[in-house]
């Protein structure tokens, strides 16, 4: 008797499912499913799923794979792996935004757990086209973060494909939604440090720059390993995009502020010092003193960046002395082993834009030249227009944030307190659970 009531409980919740999916009634739906949720839970939920398609029953095909995730959760076990995996993929291609969106907070705890059994069967890369697709439906704009960037960043840095995340992470995030998103600092500051390292794998130094920069100003009262590690990766980017260490704007915590005088930073302030006197061989010494920290870090390549950085500083440095200057001068001044190094060196740098010179193959001299570009062609007016029209978009975004945040109930009361010494208590607005989600500036 007890199987035939099982199934006959299955059925009437697929039913109830399947009718209200039908009738567009999802907040009923989500309503029904959030009571049922213990009842759900005793059910065999691979047989429920298969009796559901995710294109007309996006929402109740989600709850009942999110039951089914945290009953695992609850008894302590996990559950068939491949078969999750397969499940997942299934809602997410064929899943309806406006249907996941209902229950966003749940949707991001699966595509969180199926990220990590892709990193723990060392198969990152078969997730990267499920979760950007994930990405895509649940959130409101292409410039809102969602939990699932995150997760998107990290499955892209270890498989090394870094251009796949490049779609994601070239959108500006100018919306962060931790009611209706579920996202936590932990999701922010995870998404920045990862973006900042997918960046320097491609490249694109300044942006990766950004990154890290906006992971560290992330509130914070204690420092975390994640914190330590993007100012390590934040002080050598800062090396290659400016040739010093870019300063952390004021509104950066404290604590991170004087991250610099940190014992376990001391070779990363070395590096930095020996950085600064413009000197190569300092700099190669440095980095061979500390080459096991560095390369314990994983940081070791930017290291070596770093020291050819210096090198092609250095000749920019005398194209700002000398009109003309021969090839064994120039490796002999910058300490280059051979004048066929430095030919090198400059022949990289006239192509990357950094100097404009000729170099005469038969007497082997060097002429620095003027910029020949005068900035008065059509192509150089549309990128000044385009500019300039970027920058109206930004400023009216700003101005719909700060009337935002200014009519905010939270903010307003938060700021009256504070002009209270017994009502503020000293407690800083950005680490108050009411705005900030409890644990938010912990230790992860």
């Amino acid at each position: 008797r007890q199987p035939l009531l099982w199934n006959f409980t299955m059925s009437n919740h697929r039913d109830r499912i399947v009718q209200l999916s039908s009738q567009n009634d999802f907040k009923q739906l989500k309503t029904y499913l959030t009571q049922h949720e213990d009842i759900i839970n005793q059910l065999d939920a691979d047989n429920l799923l298969g009796s559901l398609d995710p294109r007309d029953h996006s929402l109740g095909y989600l709850f009942i794979l999110h039951t089914k995730l945290s009953a695992s959760h609850k008894l302590g076990s996990d559950v068939n792996k491949q078969n999750f995996l397969n499940q997942v993929v299934i809602l997410v291609e064929r899943a309806v935004e406006t249907q996941i969106r209902l229950a966003t907070v749940k949707f991001a705890a699966i595509i969180r757990r199926f990220a990590e059994i892709l990193i723990d069967i060392r198969d990152p890369i078969r997730g990267i086209k499920t979760i950007k697709t994930a990405i895509v439906k649940i959130r409101l704009t292409s410039e809102s973060l969602t939990p699932c960037h995150s997760d998107l960043a990290q499955l892209c840095l270890l498989a090394k494909n870094y251009q796949a995340a490049r779609p994601i992470l070239d959108s500006n995030i100018l919306e962060v939604e931790q009611q209706t998103q579920g996202v936590t600092s932990k999701d922010y500051l995870t998404y920045y440090y990862y973006g900042g390292m997918l960046y320097i794998g491609l490249k694109n130094y300044q942006r990766a720059l950004d990154f890290l920069k906006t992971a560290l100003t992330v509130p914070a009262v204690t420092l975390s390993a994640i914190i330590i590690e993007a100012f390590k990766k934040y002080l050598l980017i800062s090396l290659l995009v400016r040739g010093e260490l870019v300063p952390l704007p004021k509104y950066a915590s404290s604590s991170v502020q004087r991250l610099i005088n940190v014992k376990i930073l001391n070779p990363y302030q070395e590096f930095l010092n020996s950085y600064t006197t413009h000197s190569t061989d300092d700099l190669h010494k440095c980095a061979q003193t500390h080459s096991e920290v560095f390369h314990k870090d994983k940081n070791f390549g930017l290291i070596k960046q770093c020291i050819q950085s210096l090198y092609r500083r250095n000749i920019h440095r005398l194209t700002q002395t000398y009109l003309t200057l021969s090839l064994s001068d120039i490796a002999e001044s910058v300490k280059l082993p051979s004048s066929k190094h430095s030919e090198v060196a400059i022949l990289r740098m006239i192509e990357d834009g950094e100097i404009h010179a000729t170099i005469n193959q038969k007497d082997g001299m060097v002429s620095f030249n003027d910029d020949p570009e005068q900035y008065d062609t059509n192509k150089t007016l549309e990128r000044l227009d385009k500019s300039i029209e970027k920058s109206k978009e930004l400023a009216h975004k700003l101005q719909h944030l700060d009337e935002f945040i200014s009519t905010n109930t939270v903010y307003i009361q938060r700021t009256l307190s504070s002009k209270n010494p017994r009502g503020f208590e000293g407690e800083d607005f950005m680490t108050d659970a009411s705005s900030v989600e409890k644990g938010m500036v912990m230790k992860w």
